[in-house]
């Protein structure tokens, strides 16, 4: 007399027994043959039906025993796929198993199935002027604080020479010495005392 094999397993092949439903197969009635898990789906040993995949996963093939995560730059927002999606361009997908795609920051590209993002041309070329300004600003703004110093030192050399040799322009004499030299200048004399 035979007896039915349960759920999840069949009968081995000498027809003796029951062995469990491999892996990405299952048996749903007693007594069936196992069948394949289609591809979306899979199931472990002795599954009486199959899974589905979750999102960020697929299985490509019928009779999957496993799913497996998306690649960096696709992604799989379904469950049950076959496939996972490339990310559009203009967006990107960092990491495995993605469930959905990102948007790249303003004047950041990528082009379709990227997982980074990148800086656009704008960007880099508003990057390498302020680079150029900010180093020509600087040259600027250092040669102009040397010739500053320069000049003032030149200054005081001139006048240092003009007071060892004499010739001391009138534009540096002191007060008192242009009261000395100019007679509207001269404090007028006071009353003489005649001693009465």
């Amino acid at each position: 007399m035979c007896t039915l094999c349960d759920k999840g397993f069949t009968s081995n092949e000498e027809n003796t027994g029951c062995v469990g439903c491999g892996g990405g197969s299952f048996s749903n009635r007693e007594g069936s043959a196992c069948i394949l898990c289609h591809a979306g789906s899979f199931s472990d040993l002795g599954a009486t039906s199959c899974d589905l995949c979750e999102i960020g996963s697929y299985s490509k093939s019928d009779g999957t025993s496993h799913c497996s995560r998306c690649e960096a730059g696709t992604y799989q927002g379904s469950t049950g796929q076959s496939t996972c999606t490339y990310c559009p361009a203009g967006t990107y997908c960092p990491n495995k198993g993605n469930t959905h795609y990102l948007n790249c920051p303003f004047l950041f590209v990528a082009k379709a199935d990227s997982s980074t993002c990148v800086p656009s041309l704008i960007l880099v070329l508003f990057l390498v002027a302020s680079l150029v300004l900010t180093i020509l600003f600087s040259s600027f703004l250092f040669l102009a604080i040397r010739l500053y110093f320069l000049l003032r030192q030149a200054r005081k050399m001139k006048r240092r020479r003009k007071l060892l040799t004499g010739d001391v322009d009138d534009s540096i004499m002191t007060a008192a010495e242009h009261n000395e030299s100019d007679p509207l200048l001269r404090p007028a004399p006071g009353p003489v005392y005649s001693g009465f």
